[in-house]
């Protein structure tokens, strides 16, 4: 409450009165506006336009100048055009600033996705180059690659490769269209298969292969090895071998010196073996002494 002070004059005896008077004043104080902004899009066919909630406050919504609603702080929207909202609180009312709102459908749209491996197979370690192909993507869509339902971190192209798939995997993209009012979308899956690579292994027929793949002849001798874990296989260097089979799965070895042999193995699956596996032959040289008669 406050004191007020009214002093009347009469202007033609000149003559003047004072009244004062305590009254309580009450200032309402509030925000008339619309939340969702000036420029509101409405993806679908309906939408919702929001007001400040108020307590005791009365509302009157507007649909280009015309009354529509009901007394809410919120309104249902079927079509666009321009919206205000006049809140009325103590008797203090307000117009909010205007809210043009445009209804849009929202896009159709799909993304596929193909592999290069051959039938979605590859050798483990091969890398797969995954290519999304969008439809009505707009100008910039943007894509999340997924293994198994997982994000990929970082693969967010419209290309992916991997090198560390497994078989069985599910690689897949979700696409989102550069449009407005577009959700997204995911692609459908690949499953791959992956093989695994040969892994050779050594085996002596006349004499023993130990646990480092290691084998030892007599000078002037030679050791049949048999090679098991691939479909064929090839032998560098080719010093000191006798004979060998045509897949080179077995080899006649007869070498001068000691020799280390690397054998690279190839799958019935194609796949290649990594170049690690290794035979060493160590050749004894012959010590006998010649005494002539």
């Amino acid at each position: 409450s406050a004191t007020y002070r009214v002093i009347a004059t009469n202007t033609t005896t000149n003559c003047s009165a004072t009244l004062t008077q305590v009254a309580d004043i009450t200032v309402n104080t509030f925000d008339a506006i619309i939340e969702n902004g000036a420029n509101v899009t409405i993806c679908g066919t309906s939408g919702t336009l929001t007001a400040p909630s108020i307590a005791g406050a009365s509302y009157q919504w507007q649909k280009d100048e015309n009354n529509i609603g009901t007394d809410s702080n919120q309104l249902t929207v079927t079509a666009g055009g321009n919206y205000i909202v006049v809140i009325t609180v103590g008797g203090c009312t307000k117009p909010s600033p205007a809210s043009v709102v445009t209804l849009t459908t929202p896009p159709v749209s799909s993304v596929a996705i193909t592999s290069d491996a051959t039938n979605n197979t590859a050798c483990a370690g091969q890398a797969i180059n995954f290519t999304a192909t969008p439809a009505n993507g707009g100008t910039n869509p943007t894509y999340q690659w997924r293994i198994n339902g997982g994000d990929v971190a970082g693969a967010n192209q419209s290309t992916f490769t991997s090198t560390s798939l497994t078989s069985g995997d599910a690689v897949s993209v979700v696409m989102t269209a550069d449009l407005t009012c577009a959700t997204p979308v995911t692609s459908n899956d690949i499953v791959v298969t992956i093989n695994a690579l040969p892994t050779v292994t050594f085996t002596g027929v006349n004499a023993t292969v130990d646990g480092n793949n290691q084998v030892t002849i007599d000078e002037g001798n030679s050791v049949t090895i048999n090679l098991t874990g691939g479909a064929s296989y090839t032998w560098t260097p080719n010093t000191g071998i006798s004979s060998l089979s045509t897949d080179g799965s077995e080899a006649v070895l007869a070498p001068t010196s000691t020799i280390t042999y690397v054998v690279t193995a190839t799958s019935s699956e194609g796949c290649v073996s990594n170049g690690s596996d290794t035979l060493q032959v160590v050749v004894r040289p012959n010590t006998d002494i010649f005494i002539p008669s």
